[in-house]
């Protein structure tokens, strides 16, 4: 089970990398890209970014 602080933490990590990723991402897809990890986490902690 995730706490209260871990889900935060990665709110925080999605906020600061989001953007920059889903460029990159848009740019050169490809199924193992990091974007795609930020996207399932951003489901996992309902991040506002999906």
């Amino acid at each position: 089970m995730m706490t209260n602080k871990e889900r935060e933490d990665i709110k925080i990590i999605l906020g600061y990398l989001w953007r920059d990723e889903e460029r990159h991402y848009q740019s050169a897809p490809c199924k193992n890209h990091i974007f795609l990890v930020l996207k399932r986490l951003a489901r996992i902690v309902g991040h506002e970014a999906i």
